[in-house]
């Protein structure tokens, strides 16, 4: 068992999510050891380990980089612990896109933002993304406006919504 491994076991909470921001910052071999756990199938892990990876990811982007195929897949993937899609969701809100991923992560982007089922948290991300995106490509703001004006609003969404829709007027 590895020093990650251990302190993603001893308890979940802000205290220990920033002690493993500090090992990793530290030791950057344990980067690999912290994305093989988020990535992995033991939930409790895999959840525990999204949180740092989130502050990780936006604080040093070239980690993301260097593995944003696995970041990509991760973030697609069924059936996983919505806190891995939700701090992965958090990255992209953070980091510039790669433009070979462009395409690829506003596609999602849609397909999260219109799933009843995805987590507000990811929603509320996607808006930011898409934002961001439609000032690079502005011919996704048509499509964009009306998936946000056909959102149920709740409370995490309406914030997002109306400063997306602001922008979006400014734009056209």
């Amino acid at each position: 068992m590895d020093i990650i491994h251990a302190m993603l076991l001893e308890e979940h909470s802000r205290r220990q999510c920033n002690a493993i921001i500090d090992f990793v910052e530290n030791h950057p071999a344990a980067f690999n050891h912290l994305l093989r756990y988020m990535c992995g199938d033991d939930a409790v892990l895999s959840q525990r380990a999204a949180w740092p990876m989130s502050d990780i990811g936006i604080r040093n982007t070239s980690l993301v980089y260097a593995h944003w195929q696995t970041f990509q897949e991760e973030w697609i993937r069924p059936n996983r612990h919505p806190a891995i899609r939700r701090n992965i969701t958090r990255i992209l809100e953070h980091i510039d896109i790669p433009e070979n991923a462009a395409g690829a992560v506003m596609h999602h982007s849609f397909l999260m933002l219109e799933d009843p089922q995805e987590a507000v948290a990811v929603k509320a991300g996607c808006i930011t993304i898409l934002q961001k995106f439609s000032q690079l490509y502005p011919e996704i703001i048509p499509e964009f406006t009306l998936l946000l004006q056909s959102l149920n609003n709740t409370p995490a969404i309406r914030a997002r919504q109306k400063r997306a829709l602001k922008a979006l007027k400014k734009q056209s």
